[in-house]
Formats: structure tokens, sequence, C-alpha cells
């Protein structure tokens, strides 16, 4: 996994560079969904289940919050709280990672809101491959005034499964119902696993003879 500056410069970058919006959704039929109901953990990486694993970056370090009901102060876009559980990341500077665990899907999104002080921060998602390069970037602005647990949902759809992490940035982001499509092994693992069916026939075979 790259640094943490490696991700902060290549969502610069890709944000501004405008890089392929179309592939933008706000909705896309996912085969998993998390809402947090059940996982609680931080401020180091968590795995929100076998597929998944969550973590925070920015300054300070180690403000990831996963799973507790909270009281998450957003400014003019009101809160989260009374009984809600979410993943937050509890700093004005970086966000969250969303990691396949080395492997890749085609649509990823959730639930997001954030503070929107100072005035125009916008929420940046930023869809890199498993290697960490990029592959797309968008920046998108929410506003519900004076909302409780209010927000908006966005994510990334592509034409194929080649995301192996979803970069979120933004002040005090805080995510509810990650959605994403069915994971898919990097071919390097198909490649094992078909090895491993063929040395498994070759046993087989040497026992039959």
């Amino acid at each position: 996994m790259k640094t943490i500056q490696s991700f902060l410069a290549a969502t610069v970058i890709a944000v501004a560079s405008g890089a392929a919006q179309a592939a933008l959704v706000t909705s896309f039929s996912p085969d998993t969904t998390i809402d947090f109901e059940t996982i609680i953990g931080g401020p180091g990486p968590v795995d929100l289940n076998d597929d998944v694993r969550l973590t925070g970056f920015g300054l300070p370090p180690g403000t990831l919050e996963v799973g507790a009901p909270a009281f998450w102060a957003l400014g003019d876009n009101g809160f989260w709280s009374l009984g809600k559980t979410f993943a937050g990341h509890d700093s004005a500077v970086g966000g969250m990672i969303v990691s396949f665990k080395g492997q890749s899907v085609a649509s990823v999104g959730a639930f997001f809101n954030y503070l929107t002080a100072p005035a125009g921060n916008p929420l940046q998602l930023l869809a890199l491959d498993v290697d960490g390069a990029v592959l797309e970037g968008h920046s998108v602005t929410i506003g519900t005034p004076d909302g409780v647990n209010e927000g908006a949902f966005y994510g990334i759809s592509r034409s194929s499964a080649d995301i192996g992490y979803l970069v979120v940035t933004a002040p005090y982001v805080v995510m509810d119902d990650l959605a994403y499509t069915a994971p898919i092994p990097e071919p390097g693992t198909y490649a094992m696993v078909l090895g491993g069916l063929g040395l498994l026939g070759l046993v087989a075979r040497r026992r039959r003879g």
C-alpha cells in the first residue's frame, strides 16, 4: 500500500485532471452492503468482513472510528448520532481507505457526509487499482442543512472489475452502508489456484499409478 502522502498527492492529481467523470454514480446494484451495525473498531485498520479492510489516513493519525454510536458534528450539514452506527474519520485532514485485500471490484460506494467548514470543501472519491495506480477521481458537494443522519450516496462504477481501493477524502468524513459488487481475485491469484488444482491432479494421478 502506498504512503499517506502518495494517496493525498494522487487525490489532488486525479481531481485536478477531471478524470472520467461519467463513472461517478449515485446508485448501483451491489452484491454486498455493510451497515456497520455489528462492527466496532479503530483507530487502526478494521476488517469489515473477509473482503474489505478500512483504514484511516491523515493528520493527526489514529482518528478512525468504526461502528460506535457517536455525536458527529458536521457544521451546516447537521450531525450524525441518535444510535446511528457508521465509520468516521475524526480529523480535518485526510479520510478513509477501503481496501479489497488484493481483490478488485467493478463498483463501490457508500452513504456519505462531512464537515462543511471551511466553506467549499468537497468530498473526493479516488479509485485505485490493486497496485495503487490511479484509475479515476471525482469531487462532489453534499448539502444537508441542519440535517440529522442525512447525507448522499456516491460511488464509482467501471466497465471492468479493476478497483482495488476506494480513497475517500473530506473533513471529518462519515460513511455508512458501504456497498460493492462481488470481488474478483487478481490474475496472479487465479494462476495460483489453477496451479494448485493442477498439482492436486498430478498427485491424484500418481496415487492411482
